[in-house]
């Protein structure tokens, strides 16, 4: 049961909240995953789902969200993503025997590869990205009709309330998250990912060996 939480969490939740719009709430959320990966045997399952059960989308969203948000534009989120990854991941052969006992997540090529992928989507369409990750939620109307006297009277539906009387949407306040406009979005996104290319490529540069050959050039570039 554990397990299908922690996938659940790193499916659904991470990609979106590492990179979310509300500079709190990724605040949160990496602080968050950040304590969670100090348990030993919460920190296992983790690294277990991304080798063996995620899917090569999911990898690629769970990684590259991670990776960006240690570039994050924000000085008081960025350093908690950094110090988080630093302990936690690594491209470098060294360190196998950790990687064997579960204290990092020792990235292959191919997850090096899905790693590139994601940066490359970002940069090229930041304003895609974030609608993939947060995609529209379509209002359901979950009215019950009222019952007066036997008879059902008409009511209003959720929906319904948020329209006006000339039937446009009534304006809510807006968050943190909504005032964001679509260049600062993109600014903050491709600033993240122009970091987490920076690191791939500081790799490659010190294990050349490891990743040449490998699907992370040849497939990508």
């Amino acid at each position: 049961m554990l397990n299908l939480k922690i996938g659940f969490w790193q499916m659904h939740h991470v990609p979106t909240l590492f990179l979310h719009p509300s500079r709190r709430l990724r605040t949160l959320a990496l602080t968050v995953h950040a304590e969670i990966l100090r348990v030993e045997s919460v920190r296992a399952q983790m690294f277990s789902f991304l080798r063996e059960v995620a899917s090569a989308e999911q990898v690629e969203a769970i990684l590259g969200s991670w990776c960006m948000a240690t570039r994050d534009q924000d000085r008081h989120v960025a350093p908690i993503a950094q110090s988080s990854w630093d302990a936690h991941v690594s491209f470098a052969s060294a360190d196998a025997a950790a990687a064997a006992e579960d204290k990092k997540l020792v990235l292959d090529a191919t997850q090096m590869a899905a790693l590139l992928v994601f940066v490359q989507r970002t940069l090229l369409d930041p304003l895609a990205l974030h609608a993939y990750l947060n995609p529209v939620q379509v209002p359901v109307d979950v009215s019950v009709p009222k019952i007066v006297r036997g008879k059902p009277v008409p009511t209003v539906s959720a929906a319904a309330q948020t329209l006006r009387t000339d039937g446009e949407p009534m304006e809510r306040a807006k968050g943190e998250s909504e005032e964001e406009s679509e260049t600062d979005r993109k600014a903050r996104l491709r600033i993240g990912a122009l970091g987490a290319l920076q690191w791939i490529l500081g790799t490659f540069a010190f294990h050349p060996s490891s990743i040449l050959g490998g699907p992370l050039f040849s497939g990508c570039m």
